[in-house]
Formats: structure tokens, sequence, C-alpha cells
């Protein structure tokens, strides 16, 4: 089983801003009526959010919306994410292999954010939440997860806020972007999540695997879920699994990817 929660020893990073960016084939759908109503009948479970005005700047629409324990802010801009920032996430985001060509459709884009003191993790499933609700009330080409450096379909997307959330798993699949390398596909492979800092925690990092890809993926995702439930509870030192029978040492040291960033190491054989 997962370890105690018992406070860590290695400082972590301040949490930052929720924020998601919708990529457009046309502004159509994007009011704040048919978003509502999107909201709704996505979430039916969920508690509503409301129409908190629209206004106009520099050629942009911003509408505010009130949700449960503070606001959201979707603003609407006549062109494109830019192209270089798209490709690179394309080429890394291995749940959507079509995502260059059908990213090419964008014309515009939403950029969607939690303006509220909530916890981080409440804010990321408001902002998931509203991404969904404005993707299936307007024209989508994709969504774009900037902490996590990866894009997604707008139907995996949607079907995923739909699926998980705070009372099951944490869509952190959607939050949370994985490099994977290796020398070939039996490995050894290395990984390295983007994404938990805004959270306030420090990436994963593990070395030189023989864990298969797929178990490999299911191990971070589960493990993100867990700190994300539980707090920076990884010490150095200890060892934890999902099992009794699953014993991985943490480590706390230094990124071998970015200079000088503290991150959590998991040794898996």
């Amino acid at each position: 089983m997962f370890g105690k929660k018992t406070p860590t020893n290695v400082s972590a990073p301040k949490a930052g801003p929720q924020l998601a960016m919708l990529a457009l084939k046309s502004g159509k759908g994007l009011s704040a009526k048919a978003i509502i109503k999107a909201w709704s009948e996505l979430f039916p479970g969920v508690p509503p959010i409301s129409d908190d005005g629209t206004e106009k700047k520099d050629g942009s629409v911003v509408v505010e919306f009130g949700f449960d324990g503070g606001s959201l802010m979707l603003l609407a801009v006549n062109a494109p994410i830019p192209q270089p920032e798209i490709d690179e996430a394309c080429g890394v985001s291995w749940m959507w292999r079509q995502a260059s060509s059908e990213l090419k459709q964008q014309r515009a884009h939403a950029i969607i954010t939690a303006v509220t003191s909530v916890p981080p993790v409440d804010a990321a499933l408001a902002v998931t939440r509203l991404v969904a609700a404005a993707a299936k009330a307007g024209d989508p080409a994709g969504v774009y997860w900037g902490a996590g450096g990866h894009v997604h379909s707008p139907a995996l997307f949607i079907d995923a806020a739909k699926s998980f959330g705070d009372a099951e798993m944490l869509p952190v699949m959607l939050w949370v972007g994985l490099r994977i390398s290796g020398s070939g596909p039996k490995g050894p492979l290395t990984l390295t999540t983007h994404g938990l800092a805004p959270f306030g925690h420090n990436e994963i990092e593990i070395i030189d695997t023989r864990m298969g890809i797929g178990d490999l993926r299911t191990l971070v995702f589960e493990t993100c879920d867990y700190l994300l439930r539980a707090g920076p509870v990884l010490r150095h030192g200890h060892t934890f699994g999902r099992s009794e029978d699953e014993q991985l040492r943490v480590e706390h040291t230094t990124s071998r990817f970015r200079t000088g960033e503290p991150v959590i190491r998991l040794h898996v054989p």
C-alpha cells in the first residue's frame, strides 16, 4: 500500500496558476449561455457555474464564470496558439497521434484559468470542467494543457473530465505530461514528469527501468494521483508501493534533465 502521510523532508515548489488553452476552428458556441448549458449536461452532479459578466478587451472577449469556491475566466483570442509551442506539444502527446494534423485547423483559441484561492486540485478540476464545457459548446480543434506541455483531442478530454473527479481517480493524465525515452522498445526506459510543480509538488523521475511502458505510465499516473490527494508524503530513503509486494525506493535528488531542480526519483527495477 502507499506510504504513511508523514511530512516530506524536501522543499517543494510554490503552487502556481491552473491554466489551459482550447484551440478553436472558429469562435462558434462560446457564449456564456451555451457553456453553462454544456457544463450542466456534462457534470450534473457538480455545482453549476454562473455568468458573472462578459466584456471586450483589445479585440478579445473575456467571460467570467462563478463556481463553487471562486471564479473562472475564459479569454477568447482571435488568433491561434503560437505554432512552435503547439508543434513541441504535439511531438510528445502519445495519447493523440493525429494531434499535429488536427491542430492545423485552429484559427483562434480560448485561455481558461481559475481566479481563486481554492486549493490547486480544486482549481484544476474547475478549469478542466470549463474547458470540457467550452469544447462541447464550441468548435474545438484540441486542448493544450500548458504546464504538462501536451495536447489532447477534444473527445478524449471531455470523456476524461466526465469520468474522473475528486471522488475517484483525478484526471492526472490531462494535467501531467510524461517524457519517456529509451534505447529500444524493451528498454531500459527513463521517464520524467511535467506538470506537478503548479500543484506544489516536485516532478517525478525514473531512470533506466525495465518495466514495460504501459505499466510505467500506470505507475506514474497512480503515484501522481496519490501525491495530489495526500500531499508531499514521499520521504527520502523511504519505500512505497501500491501493494505489500511492491517496494520502490524514494530518493530526493536533482533532476537529470533540468539543471538544479529538485525531483523525486523513484527507483523502479
